[in-house]
């Protein structure tokens, strides 16, 4: 077999790579006995969606945003406007927006927010013979994932 040296004069090249941190590597390039170093940043891709949670309103009675009954009934029943509380989070790159949907199926485009802590003022809408709709948020992190959460309520307006 021959030598490292002997190969690197016949042409062949040598690359080694060495994690220092992890987002910096340091690579080394060997070509015909000269070394040259060098550092990269190595960029990971973004794959775990955020955590989304609706933290208001949860079960219960609400008249224009306040609680008066607690958990004993089983869908939330809203009175009037109501401000819509999320948490959301992600470890990686961070939330980029969050959006918030209404509606019978939960897919009427309500607002979105960009800042923590993260609401929307869901006013009244019009009178419908349906008043159970799916309150949705969405949780998009700045790489593009999205994580749901969601709740059944019955709007009196």
């Amino acid at each position: 077999m021959k030598s490292r040296k002997e190969l690197t004069k016949a042409g062949i090249i040598f690359i080694s790579l060495t994690m220092i941190l992890p987002t910096i590597a340091t690579t080394s390039i060997e070509t015909n006995s000269q070394t040259t170093s060098d550092k990269i940043p190595l960029a990971f891709e973004d794959i775990t969606p955020p955590k989304v949670e609706i933290t208001h309103p949860v079960r219960g009675v609400y008249i224009k945003d306040k609680k008066i009954f607690p958990r004993l009934i089983r869908l939330t029943l809203l009175i009037g406007s109501i401000t819509v509380n999320v948490t959301a989070t992600d470890n990686e790159s961070g939330i980029a927006r969050v959006e918030f949907y209404g509606g019978l199926l939960g897919t009427k485009y309500l607002g979105n927010d960009t800042t923590e802590p993260y609401t929307y003022n869901w006013t009244r809408g019009r009178i419908r013979l349906i008043h159970i709709q799916k309150l949705k948020v969405v949780a998009i992190d700045n790489a593009g994932n999205n994580a749901t959460d969601r709740i059944f309520v019955r709007r009196i307006l």
